[in-house]
C-alpha cells in the first residue's frame, strides 16, 4: 500500500511540475492604472520578450481607431503619436497595444519619459470626429516597471 501512494504521489508531482512546459503557457508580468473615465494603461512583459504598453478604452465603439490612432504627452514631454510606435497591433473598437521597450540594453525614452512622469494624457478621436482625452496618474509606475523588468 505504500508503495502504491508513493508511486501516485510521484505522479502527481511530475504532472504538475510538468504541465506548464507541456501545455505551453507562458507567464506574463503586467501593471496596470484606471483613468477617472475607467480606461486602463496597461503595461506587460513576457520572460523572454520585450516591454509593451496598452490604452485600452472601456467598453466599446466601433471604429474609434480606425481612421486615427491616440496620441500621448507625458508632462512636459514632447507630444507622442501612436502611429509613429514600434510593432502596433490596434482592435478598432477599443484598445492599442504597441512595444515600448525591447528588453535589450537601456530602457527606450519613451518608456523613461513614463516612469519618471506625473501624469500623461491620451487624446483619441471617436468615428463622429469629437476629440476625447483621458488623465493617467503616473505615480508608483517606475517601481511597477522595476517588478516586471524582474
Amino acid at each position: 500500500m505504500s508503495r502504491l501512494l508513493k508511486l501516485i504521489v510521484v505522479l502527481v508531482l511530475g504532472f504538475c511540475f510538468a504541465a506548464p512546459a507541456v501545455a505551453g503557457w507562458a507567464v506574463y508580468k503586467s501593471a496596470s492604472s484606471k483613468s477617472k473615465e475607467k480606461h486602463t494603461l496597461k503595461f506587460d512583459k513576457n520572460p523572454a520578450g520585450p516591454i509593451q504598453a496598452w490604452f485600452i478604452l472601456r467598453g466599446t465603439t466601433k471604429g474609434v481607431f480606425a481612421s486615427k490612432l491616440p496620441i500621448f504627452k507625458i508632462d512636459n514631454n514632447p507630444v507622442r503619436d501612436l502611429r509613429n510606435v514600434k510593432n502596433r497591433k490596434v482592435r478598432e473598437n477599443n484598445w492599442v497595444r504597441w512595444e515600448i521597450d525591447d528588453g535589450k540594453g537601456a530602457p527606450d525614452a519613451a518608456l523613461v519619459e513614463f516612469m519618471n512622469g506625473k501624469s500623461v494624457v491620451f487624446q483619441y478621436y471617436m468615428p463622429d470626429g469629437e476629440t476625447r482625452e483621458t488623465t493617467f496618474l503616473l505615480e508608483g509606475l517606475r517601481e511597477a516597471i522595476g517588478e516586471l523588468l524582474k
